[in-house]
């Protein structure tokens, strides 16, 4: 049996235990329509079928909430059940695979007010937050394909303008597999999560996104996208280097009458805090 194969067989399984059998509930929950999810349903050597590429394979890890490689691994479909905080049907899952509320307070508010820990955003539409996390009985359950990688927390300090940030190693942490780390370039020793919140950086990253930072890749490289403060606000947001010296904050929301780039004169580097480098992007699509 090929990949495919396997992977058709896989998408069945998920269909019939957490879609109730329904390929049009399926097919909503991935994203396509209810005729795609159908040809990917379909038996090898059937005119018009799909295959399940890389890319589906991503996607259906994304649409069920699910850690990279999950689709594709040996673990039952009921016990994904367990570990995935977005699926639905008509079951209860188990205590051991719930999904805790988010840790800290968003530093989102449409309105420009401050966030209950002090941070606010200027534009009311970028920020980031604690990662709902899974929770094991215990991380060695994973298996040594998988490495763990633990949230990022950032809150604003007290009086001087500035934000605190650190990695929460005593915390729930978030799995992910270690090839999956390897392609996209991850050091996991030096890597934390976030969510994305918003619609200032669409369409690359969407409200909810996961994004996974490097927080010791503090060095400016002209066209990356940054979680990065400014004046006591918190952004993630794509910088470029400027002739002049200084530097433009720009969302990737072509509607700039929403998100207008920001331009910081060097003379304002004081005030700049370039938290991590986002390396990595999940999220439905």
């Amino acid at each position: 049996m090929d990949k495919y194969e396997r992977r058709r067989l896989r998408l069945i399984e998920i269909r019939d235990a957490l879609c109730n059998g329904a390929t049009s509930a399926l097919a909503k929950r991935i994203g396509k329509s209810d005729s795609y999810v159908s040809r990917m349903l379909w038996p090898e050597g059937r005119e018009g079928r799909k295959r399940i590429g890389e890319d589906m394979v991503d996607m259906i890890d994304n649409a069920f909430g699910w850690s990279p490689g999950s689709f594709e691994s040996e673990t039952p479909i009921r016990d994904l059940w367990d570990l995935g905080p977005n699926v639905k049907s008509g079951s209860t899952p188990r205590k051991r695979g719930q999904i805790g509320e988010s840790i800290t307070k968003p530093l989102h508010n449409t309105d420009k007010r401050k966030a209950s820990n002090g941070a606010s955003l200027r534009d009311g539409r970028s920020s980031v937050s604690a990662r709902p996390i899974l929770a094991w009985d215990d991380a060695s359950e994973l298996g040594e394909e998988y490495v763990l990688i633990p949230r990022l927390e950032v809150k604003a300090s007290a009086g001087n303008g500035r934000v605190a940030w650190h990695v929460d190693e005593k915390g729930q942490k978030q799995a992910f597999r270690k090839a999956w780390c390897t392609r996209l370039g991850i050091k996991p020793e030096q890597a934390a999560t976030i969510v994305a919140e918003g619609s200032s950086m669409e369409p690359r990253v969407r409200d909810g996104d996961s994004l996974v930072v490097d927080y010791r890749a503090t060095d400016l490289i002209s066209g990356k996208v940054y979680v990065l403060s400014f004046q006591g606000e918190v952004y993630v947001k794509r910088v470029f280097k400027k002739p002049n010296g200084g530097l433009t904050i720009r969302s990737d929301n072509p509607d700039k009458a929403m998100y207008p780039d920001m331009d910081i004169d060097p003379n304002d580097f004081p005030n700049l805090q370039i938290i991590a480098l986002v390396v990595a992007v999940s999220g439905a699509i």
